[in-house]
């Protein structure tokens, strides 16, 4: 295990959609072994006020993909940053070369929380995986249910 380069990605993944997906596929250029740290129940309920997939079906959806190594549920922390499972990859592969990387909206160390554990854990940090845009959000593809719901509910 001690040649492989390990990538990290992180996210809610709730639902799982293309821009996920170009994301997981893009760390095959860069590393050998790709490691998804899928967002809890309440950290989605935290953020968007509730969760559309479980997190047990969020992880074998993510799991299933040909691309992931695997994927584990993010440790909660109080900053809503998945610090904690960079520290955990490290301590599961302490001599590996791993990699952070970040897509769509992640764009610069400035617009993530996990910046000073990465330095500290020599973790790299790469930016613009699976394109430099958003290519699709969950937030968006939910949100056009949510108004249909509400608008089927007054007929």
């Amino acid at each position: 295990m001690e040649n492989k380069v390990i990538s990290i990605v992180s996210g809610g993944f709730d639902p799982v959609h293309p821009g996920h997906i170009m994301m997981m596929n893009d760390c095959l250029n860069f590393s050998n072994y790709l490691v998804v740290g899928v967002n809890s129940n309440n950290w989605l309920i935290n953020k968007k006020g509730n969760f559309f997939m479980d997190i047990k079906h969020r992880l074998f959806v993510i799991n299933s993909l040909a691309s992931v190594n695997e994927a584990i549920e993010i440790e909660d922390d109080s900053k809503g940053s998945a610090s904690k499972l960079l520290v955990a990859v490290r301590k599961k592969f302490p001599s590996n070369k791993i990699i952070f990387a970040n897509g769509g909206d992640r764009s610069d160390t400035s617009k993530i929380l996990e910046n000073d554990t990465a330095k500290e854990f020599d973790i790299e940090l790469k930016f613009g995986i699976g394109g430099n845009h958003k290519e699709s959000s969950s937030s968006n593809l939910l949100g056009r249910w949510e108004k249909y719901l509400k608008n089927k509910t007054k007929d």
